[in-house]
């Protein structure tokens, strides 16, 4: 019989998606063929098909440190309420001419293994946005997208608004931000109501799209405010967020879910039936669990024994959507602390949904059991930092720069080496932004130097 000296590449396709992220970065180093194999979009597609069917990873940040830190965590198979985690290292520096200044970054989103992160940074008491960026912190890719004319450098407005990042049917990632502004020479807000613009992964620009809401679901009563920007929730090709239903003499403050389809770029909105009432310091928040749009409680402040709520939500257009109420949770005694917010990240395996809590020393993270309705602290053995933020992530090998430039990898391999500001006329970036803000109808002319280096 003759010896069979190499596995086809089918098999070796099948064998290696079937592997950790780690081990398939590392196998890329192996030889040649290997190296091929796994930057094949084909591989791509089988790999993240894969990914998607495991328990999902959590994926922590914070700017507590001068050094952006990432940790990847997955749950320890041998510890039962043990978590392993690796730190990644974010390669991809971003440099101004002559003013070394770190930046700060929130997660707003993350869609088949690649982050949306909106970068800021501090201008005195001022935190200034600077910039989307859409990442694979796997690959160590990163691109960044056009400055859009809404909340980034314009005319020293500040805005509250809410970015959403997902993929259509045909393959297309999008982004969306939707904000509502605010003068920051002045207390009184333009009362523009909402306005938004969306922009397709290798576009140079952005578009306008009409919105016709007036603004954003806030409590008076929550404490602390929400943040000035947050992220939407993607799901099946759709993105979700929260806003204020308009203003009647029959009913006000009622929350609805506004919807947007990424693949005719139109709005809808779901309201509630029965409508929602809230206690006082709750607000409400959406998240997906296992496939479903989940509506549930946020608590912003606590001092007393409280019930957080949470209902799914059947997206059916034929017959309606339907508000389910689904379960409710008891939230723990943490001894003598008191939470300043209880916020729900998602379900990471089956009945095991995971919180954030803030206390006063620092962040949490909670595992809830559903079935046992009992709560674990989730322990991680590496050193982290007090203060952190966490979202559902699942590893991939997508590239944000293939996608960008229209190109497979096979076309044109790339890796991200740098990205440079130039602030035209400008001697430095504090001196840029310093006519921003002196005069609110200074328009700047900006370019940009994207270095880009063949493998």
């Amino acid at each position: 019989m003759e010896e069979v000296k190499h596995l086809p590449c089918e098999i070796v396709s099948e064998i290696l998606s079937r592997l950790p992220i780690e081990s398939i970065m590392q196998f890329k180093s192996a030889c040649k063929s290997w190296f091929s194999l796994i930057e094949d979009p084909s591989f791509v597609k089988l790999q993240l098909k894969r990914a998607k069917s495991r328990p999902h990873r959590l994926i922590l940040w914070s700017n507590q440190v001068r050094k952006n830190w990432v940790l990847l965590l997955d749950r320890d198979k041998e510890g039962k309420d043990m978590w392993k985690g690796r730190d990644i290292s974010l390669e991809y520096t971003f440099k101004y001419e002559k003013q070394d200044h770190c930046l700060n970054f929130i997660i707003v989103g993350s869609c088949n293994g690649l982050l949306c992160m909106v970068s800021t940074f501090w201008y005195g008491c001022c935190s200034i946005f600077y910039g989307i960026f859409i990442c694979n912190p796997i690959t160590q890719e990163c691109t960044m997208l056009p400055v859009g004319g809404g909340c980034f450098f314009n005319g020293g407005d500040i805005a509250e608004g809410q970015i959403g990042f997902g993929v259509n049917s045909s393959g297309k990632y999008k982004v969306i931000q939707i904000f509502k502004k605010q003068s920051f020479s002045s207390d009184v807000d333009d009362d523009c109501g909402l306005k938004g613009e969306i922009i397709t992964l290798g576009e140079s620009s952005w578009r306008e799209i009409e919105i016709p809401y007036q603004s954003f679901y806030s409590r008076d009563d929550s404490w602390p405010k929400r943040r000035a920007i947050e992220g939407m929730v993607f799901m099946n090709g759709v993105l979700y967020c929260i806003i204020q239903k308009p203003t009647t003499h029959e009913v006000s403050d009622q929350p609805i879910i506004l919807v947007f389809n990424l693949d005719d770029d139109k709005f809808s909105t779901i309201e509630f039936r029965p409508s929602i009432e809230l206690p006082p310091y709750y607000e409400l928040g959406l998240t997906e669990i296992k496939g479903s749009l989940a509506l549930h409680h946020r608590l912003d402040f606590y001092d007393e024994p409280s019930i957080l709520r949470m209902w799914l939500i059947d997206i059916n257009k034929s017959k309606g959507n339907q508000l389910y109420h689904c379960d409710h949770t008891r939230v723990p005694k943490m001894g003598r602390n008191f939470f300043v917010c209880f916020d729900l990240v998602g379900m990471l395996s089956n009945n095991l949904l995971l919180y954030t809590v803030e206390i006063e020393r620092g962040t949490l993270l909670l595992a809830h059991c559903l079935e046992k309705k009992q709560f674990m602290r989730v322990q991680i053995p590496q050193a982290i930092p007090s203060r952190f933020q966490a979202k559902s992530f699942v590893p991939s090998l997508v590239s944000p720069i293939a996608i960008a430039c229209g190109k497979t990898k096979k076309d044109g391999r790339y890796k991200f080496q740098g990205l440079h500001l130039e602030v035209v006329g400008y001697s430095s970036l504090w001196e840029f932004m310093s006519s921003c803000l002196l005069h609110p109808t200074f328009s700047p002319t900006l370019s940009y130097k994207s270095q880009y280096l063949p493998r």
